[in-house]
């Protein structure tokens, strides 16, 4: 029974496998869970609902009223044809006793919407010249009056809330009137509306007959600002409360615990934040919370070691796997001696084991079949891309040959036929892949010499090569396309002088070399458009592409060409190693 069980259980799924593990898991944790918040929520949910909800209740919902009313009547203000028509007058009129009349009428307007709520104490209007006040008190200096100017003038005629000064525990309502005759939309004043939030939470808290004992209340500006109280014992807590999305928390402040909840007023966009004291209101349900949290380590601990077993016995196979290709990776293309047989097991252990087997037997078989066929590619890719650059090349001198003799006549052309049969001479006697960099050197001299006498003192050439770099091997004619590019794109279509630089850098056992010009400047997606032909090969195009994808087969797809602009001078370079050359197919 013990053994079918094991083979019934080695042949389910992988999947199948983590997800029974998985269920078992959740069952054991939530059935433990369940027992004990079932135990723990009998005992606190009558007194932390009552309490709690009771006190949103009442006084979120009647700030929120009080709120919107304040709000409401700052919209019928800003728009009381009266307060529009008499601020246009103190705006536009040069009339003295026009001026004094409408003061008195905005004055009359003004106690109207005083009692729109009894928590406001006092509405002003700031004017550029004047400020125009309704109420018990005049206390707009512990406001900055410029940096509140410039919210409101920003919020278009939107209302802003701000918090006073500190030690006021007010709040103000700020919004700007702005002229609707004939939609001019022009600035006429800023609404100033004080809130005394003492005074209206007080009021609200005996509305709900609740302490401050028991409860006390404090609201977060969007900025995550203690808007109230000012000088609250909780003001540091509650100006990073807000970066947490918790509903509540269990937090201690000054040494004494609290339980904190919290809740959006949509009318001003703040977060109010009540602390309830944690021992009045929690104090018998703490050993209630204890037995609770033993209950659920047991149940954890349980749990991870059941899962902690199980999975062990998964994971080894895969360990196993991971010591296979370590040793196929160190160039053993037999297969790693192991004692358990996975050509038995029917899951996705044994099916990856066993295509991982037959990877390799497949891979020893394509080595001895296919690499002396690859190497022969291989040979025969660079040689008909050597013979693609060649050609190339001969018409651009015979073009430059025949150039010189119809402008200037033959006094330069016995110098041109010259280097022109050494580089025959250089291109087509040598048959090896790769020549010493001296030869390359000399290949590249020689054509120099033949543009020089083409361009002439416009073409500057400059070398910068150390001479223990002089015995490197590398790819026959792979710099003197990169020089030939370089002259066709600053010299053809430029009248301007151009400086050209050979330089190489020896870096370790990597030697890089670098042709870089003046008088032409690489496009950010030349070399893309380049391979995907999207754009017409002209010049040494062609001999770029080749020269690339010679490196790439020689050396490795790292030591392609590679483009960039520095300053005014555009460079090409690449990168070879200078030790032992393993071929790439």
């Amino acid at each position: 029974m013990r053994h079918r069980i094991k083979e019934i259980w080695r042949n389910i799924g992988l999947t199948g496998k983590l997800n029974l593990i998985i269920l078992l898991s959740i069952c054991f944790v939530s059935l433990a869970g369940l027992a004990s918040i079932r135990y723990l929520t009998v005992c606190y949910n009558e007194e932390l609902y009552e309490k709690n909800a009771m006190a949103l209740k009442y006084i979120t919902s009647d700030l929120e009223t009080e709120l919107k009313a304040i709000s409401t009547m700052t919209d019928y203000m800003v728009a009381d044809e009266t307060v529009q028509y008499n601020l246009t007058v103190l705006k536009d009129s040069p009339d003295p006793a026009k001026r004094t009349r409408a003061r008195r009428i905005i004055y009359d307007c003004l106690y109207s919407y005083l009692d729109a709520s009894s928590a406001i104490s006092y509405i002003s209007l700031v004017l550029p010249d004047q400020i125009i006040h309704m109420g018990t008190s005049n206390d707009l200096d512990e406001l900055d009056l410029q940096t509140v100017n410039g919210m409101a003038d920003e919020a278009k005629g939107r209302l802003i809330w701000t918090g006073g000064a500190s030690g006021t525990d007010s709040v103000f309502c700020v919004r700007q009137i702005r002229q609707k005759a004939y939609l001019k939309l022009d600035s006429l004043a800023t609404l100033y509306v004080k809130v005394d939030m003492n005074r209206l939470v007080d009021r609200l808290l005996n509305t709900a007959d609740i302490t401050r004992a028991d409860l006390d209340i404090a609201f977060v500006s969007e900025e995550g600002a203690a808007i109230y109280p000012s000088e609250s014992p909780y003001k540091s807590y509650c100006e990073d409360y807000r970066q947490s999305a918790a509903p509540y928390r269990i937090e201690k402040i000054g040494g004494q615990a609290f339980f904190i909840t919290s809740g959006t007023l949509p009318v001003t966009g703040w977060t109010y934040v009540n602390f309830s004291d944690y021992n009045r209101l929690f104090s018998r349900l703490n050993m209630v919370m204890r037995l609770c949290m033993f209950l659920f380590v047991c149940a954890a601990l349980t749990a991870m070691l059941f899962i902690y077993l199980i999975i062990r016995s998964i994971i080894r196979h895969f360990h196993i796997l991971e010591k296979k290709m370590a040793y196929f990776e160190e160039g053993n293309l037999d297969l790693m001696p192991c004692a358990y047989h996975y050509e038995l097991r029917g899951d996705e252990i044994g099916v990856i084991h066993q295509r991982f087997d037959q990877m390799v037997c497949s891979y020893r078989r394509l080595i001895n079949d296919n690499y002396v066929k690859q190497l022969l590619l291989k040979d025969a890719t660079i040689k008909m891309l050597e013979q693609q650059i060649n050609p190339h090349f001969l018409y651009n001198v015979l073009d430059s040959i025949n150039w010189m003799a119809q402008t200037y006549g033959a006094e330069d052309i016995s110098e041109m036929s010259f280097c022109l049969g050494k580089l025959f001479r250089a291109a087509i006697s040598e048959q090896s892949d790769r020549i010493l960099l001296s030869t390359e050197l000399d290949f590249l001299d020689n054509y120099i010499r033949i543009q020089k006498i083409r361009f002439r003192d416009r073409l500057i050439f400059e070398k910068e090569i150390p001479d223990s770099c002089l015995t490197i091997s590398i790819p026959k004619l792979s710099i003197q396309p990169l020089v030939e590019n370089a002259i066709r794109h600053s010299l053809e279509c430029s009248d301007e002088p151009c400086r050209i630089n050979l330089r190489l850098a020896q870096e370790g056992k990597i030697l890089t070399v670098y042709v870089a010009n003046t008088g032409s400047r690489f496009d950010a997606d030349l070399w893309e458009r380049l391979q995907n032909r999207r754009i017409r090969q002209e010049g040494s195009g062609v001999g770029l592409t080749n020269i690339d994808a010679r490196l790439k087969l020689i050396y490795g797809d790292s030591c392609g060409l590679h483009f960039m602009n520095q300053k005014d001078r555009a460079v090409v370079y690449f990168r070879i190693p200078m030790g032992e050359v393993k071929e790439h197919a």
